[in-house]
């Protein structure tokens, strides 16, 4: 180190050459003298030993510091696995939700029911659904797949697509249980029985997690929409069926199990993509008073309503007035089908009902009793 022009030596190094090359003992003096000195060098060697110490330390800290990872960090390269621990709930709701109210508690543990089985949809679908739909087609161009490869690699596709269909179909089951429930609550009728009062009373974490469940389905339209590479698959695939279809024999394919899967392809591609996964194009209030959400937006919302061009708007218009008719021109075809289901289903279960049960088999006799209810269960919640 320079001081002032001088290089400045410390004292360590004076005493640690005193070590090294100690003095011869003094001729004027006695012993003492020497012992004196060994001692007091021993002890400044002592303290340089520390002193190298802290400096390596504080050296390491600076180089740590400047390291090209910040903190600790998980390293791939370094660390091939890693262990991800999170905290569960281990009570249930029943437990965590005891109040004096009884009929409270009933309200809260459906709602947060709903709300914990929308956090499992969310989930699912940001872990499963979306990277599956967002890296379809990755790692092949156009122009290293060989003819066929892209027909074989939507063929394998289409059971993601079934498990999105379900998936799908999950999820409008919890959106129309949601809007149930909120209905029941905030009935605006005065001759229905009430549940609790809920005059101002407002449950946001419950239309918290009711918009969280509509993004997922906005979500799952978009990466469709804009996956250019899933769309020419699946109609080249669709192409590849055709032909199938006109020469089965050739493709040693029975015809009769071929009609089952065109009509499931048919099915997931109205239902995935069309674009239709999120779809509100109307909503019976009540009797013949319908309520479309694109007119209603534009006539609460006129300012938004200037940012679209009229070209959009009549294009939504269109849509929305194509399905509709579409569905007006099924009613027929759809009731004379629900309506044989339901008459095979009360066919079902009133002999079901009448049989004597069986002692000996009684868990599978309430077994078939409650697959029976179900059936039903399921159309009666559209």
């Amino acid at each position: 180190m320079a001081m002032n022009g001088y290089f400045y030596i410390p004292k360590y190094f004076y005493f640690y050459s005193l070590i090294l090359h100690p003095p011869g003992p003094c001729k004027t003096k006695n012993k003492t003298v020497t012992a004196g000195a060994e001692i007091h060098a021993e002890v400044q060697l002592k303290n340089y030993g520390k002193f190298l110490e802290e400096y390596t330390s504080q050296l390491k800290r600076i180089e740590d510091a400047l390291d090209e990872s910040v903190g600790d960090v998980w390293d791939f390269s370094l660390d091939p696995i890693a262990l991800k621990l999170l905290p569960y709930e281990q009570s249930s709701l029943l437990e965590l939700i005891k109040t004096e109210n009884k009929v409270l508690n009933k309200v809260i543990t459906v709602y947060a029911a709903l709300c914990c089985e929308i956090k499992k949809l969310k989930y699912e679908a940001e872990t499963k659904f979306y990277n599956g739909l967002l890296f379809y087609g990755e790692g092949a161009t156009d122009s290293s797949m060989v003819e066929g490869d892209c027909q074989i690699q939507m063929g394998r596709f289409v059971s993601f697509l079934q498990e999105l269909s379900c998936f799908v179909t999950r999820c409008y089951e919890v959106v129309v249980n949601v809007v149930h429930q909120l209905a029941v609550l905030y009935t605006s009728n005065k001759n229905a029985p009430k549940i609790i009062e809920t005059s101002g009373v407002h449950f946001q974490a419950m239309y918290e997690h009711l918009g969280e469940l509509l993004t997922v389905l906005i979500t799952l339209d978009e990466i469709i929409d804009n996956h250019a590479t899933l769309k020419d698959h699946w109609t080249m695939y669709k192409r590849l069926l055709k032909s199938v279809h006109h020469n089965p024999s050739k493709f040693g394919i029975q015809e009769d199990k071929l009609k089952p899967f065109e009509k499931l392809l048919l099915k997931l591609e109205c239902q995935l993509l069309d674009g239709m996964i999120f779809q509100v194009p109307a909503i019976t209030l009540t009797a013949n008073i319908i309520w479309f959400a694109d007119n209603f937006l534009i006539q609460k919302i006129p300012a938004a309503a200037k940012l679209l061009d009229k070209k959009s708007i009549h294009t939504v218009k269109m849509q929305r007035d194509n399905f509709l008719q579409q569905k007006a021109q099924s009613l027929t075809k759809d009731m004379q089908s629900y309506y044989v289901f339901v008459s095979s289903w009360m066919t079902k279960m009133e002999s079901i009902l009448s049989k004597e049960q069986r002692m000996n088999k009684f868990a599978e006799d309430l077994s078939n009793r409650c697959n029976v209810f179900i059936q039903v269960c399921s159309l009666l919640i559209w």
